[in-house]
């Protein structure tokens, strides 16, 4: 009886011990939640009530499309949310559900490693807990819980022990706003390479992901594009998707070529069995060495047009 007692006693201190550390990370994403740190979710927030144009992706976007000219060119607000490839298409789709509207359209030039990716950074772990804590908290409750079994104890001990304080920059995004920024990458001057590009061809770079798992799709990414179908049955929006901006030599004609092509195909009857567009050849989007910044996937601004005017065409069209 008494042993019965000592291991009913320890299974209960364990469930009591999981109870409170889901507790605390809850309450330690939640204290961030509350702050308001990034531009691009204030657009996504603020600027409901009109039918918009909404890009996300990874980095590709962010310097890859001119918001204000395919604003001027579609007729319709464009706001550019995308921020860095390795970051979870779910937990963006996620988001997306939370805060998109009746009548958006969402446009996501997808990097590569999106289709054969399965893990999660430690840095997107340490990151909920800071900046992107937005990508936490729309997620539903198993995912939420899911996503806490995965996260390395250490992003949580950190975050216990790291705080700068409450940041409202409410009033100086509503300037932003009014004088016309949409949440792109504001061009100064091109920059020396990253190093990994450095160390790197362009081809290796774009399917580094993709090689590991030779180029099959993840069953996440079979995930994802159901709950595109499901946003899209739900809420009334568009999803798109299309080729990444890149720039380089030999991007597309190495050794990897063919089983490139060979994925983009299961990618688009994925999506064409779901219902979900997409538009464009990855030509569409590749440019030379001398249009691009300082990664593969950052292109410079005379690429930028170029590449916006091509999508502004292929979605008159659609």
């Amino acid at each position: 009886m008494r042993a019965q007692y000592f291991v009913g006693s320890i299974f209960g201190t364990f469930v009591l011990l999981g109870v409170l550390y889901v507790v605390v990370y809850f309450v330690q994403v939640q204290r961030k939640a509350n702050d308001v740190v990034s531009y691009k979710h204030y657009l996504l927030e603020h600027t409901k009530g009109v039918e918009r144009i909404i890009i996300d992706s990874g980095s590709n976007s962010h310097h890859g499309l001119d918001s204000a000219m395919m604003q001027e060119g579609l007729g319709r607000l464009v706001i550019n949310i995308a921020d860095t490839g390795s970051f979870p298409l779910k937990n963006k789709l996620y988001r997306l559900d939370a805060h998109t509207q009746k009548g958006d359209m969402v446009l996501m030039p997808l990097e590569y490693l999106h289709y054969s990716y399965d893990a999660v950074t430690q840095s997107y772990h340490d990151g909920v807990f800071d900046t992107i804590a937005f990508y936490f908290t729309p997620l539903p409750l198993d995912e939420k819980l899911l996503f806490v079994w995965h996260t390395p104890f250490s992003s949580l001990f950190r975050s216990l022990f790291y705080s700068d304080g409450v940041r409202d920059y409410t009033q100086n995004y509503k300037k932003r706003f009014q004088e016309g920024e949409r949440g792109e990458h504001i061009f100064v001057k091109k920059r020396p390479l990253d190093y990994w590009s450095a160390k790197s061809s362009c081809e290796n770079y774009l399917f580094y992901v993709n090689k590991k798992s030779d180029f099959a799709l993840a069953d996440v990414f079979v995930e994802n594009v159901a709950l595109m179908k499901r946003i899209e049955q739900e809420k009334g929006v568009r999803f798109v998707l299309t080729y990444p901006s890149v720039a380089g030599d030999g991007c597309y004609e190495g050794v990897l070529r063919e089983k490139f092509l060979g994925m983009m195909e299961q990618v688009k009857a994925l999506l064409e069995k779901n219902g979900i567009e997409f538009v464009g050849s990855y030509e569409d989007g590749y440019f030379g060495a001398e249009e691009m910044d300082n990664t593969y996937y950052h292109v410079l601004p005379s690429a930028k047009e170029k590449r916006t005017k091509q999508l502004i065409e292929l979605l008159r069209e659609e």
